[in-house]
C-alpha cells in the first residue's frame, strides 16, 4: 500500500464534484439540500474538518470530523471509493486524523454494516438499539 499524505479536502469545497461524490454514500438520506449544508459546514466551520487522500488528483478516501475541546472529536463521515476498499485506507485515515489533531478520544455512530470496521480500528462498540425502524445503530469509542 502506498504511503498516503493527508490533505485538507475542505479547501476544495464546494467546487470539487469528486469530493461531493466520495462523501455522498457516507451521508444518511442524502438530499441536495442536506449534502449542500454538510459541505458548507466543512468549508466554513473551523470546528469541522474534512481530510482525505488522493490518488492521481482524485480523492479516494475522506474522513469528516467535528473537533471538540480537550482532544475530543467525532467522526461525522468516513468514506472510501468502492474500488479502493479493503486496502487499509479507512484505518489510515483514522490514525492520521488522530495524529493531525492530537485527538485522545474519538467517537462515532454507525450501523451494522460498518461496526466491524470500527472494531478492527480498536474502537469499543455498543449497541444503541434500533434507533430507526429496522436499523440497529452502534456507538463507537476509541481512547488513545
Amino acid at each position: 500500500m502506498p504511503i498516503w499524505k493527508l490533505i485538507d479536502l475542505s479547501m476544495r469545497l464546494p467546487e470539487d464534484e469528486a469530493v461531493r461524490e466520495l462523501l455522498l454514500p457516507a451521508i444518511g438520506a442524502p438530499t441536495d439540500a442536506n449534502v449542500d449544508a454538510i459541505l458548507a459546514r466543512y468549508g466554513g466551520d473551523p470546528s469541522w474538518a474534512l481530510l482525505g487522500y488522493e490518488w492521481g488528483g482524485v480523492p479516494v478516501g475522506c474522513i469528516g470530523l467535528s473537533i471538540g475541546p480537550r482532544g475530543e472529536a467525532v467522526i461525522r463521515h468516513i468514506a472510501v471509493l468502492p474500488a479502493r476498499r479493503r486496502e487499509g485506507i479507512g484505518a489510515s485515515l483514522v490514525r492520521d486524523a488522530l495524529r493531525a489533531f492530537g485527538i485522545t478520544v474519538l467517537t462515532a455512530e454507525t450501523d451494522g454494516s460498518a461496526v466491524g470496521f470500527y472494531r478492527r480500528c480498536g474502537f469499543v462498540t455498543r449497541s444503541l438499539g434500533e434507533l430507526y425502524p429496522g436499523v440497529e445503530r452502534f456507538s463507537c469509542r476509541l481512547v488513545t
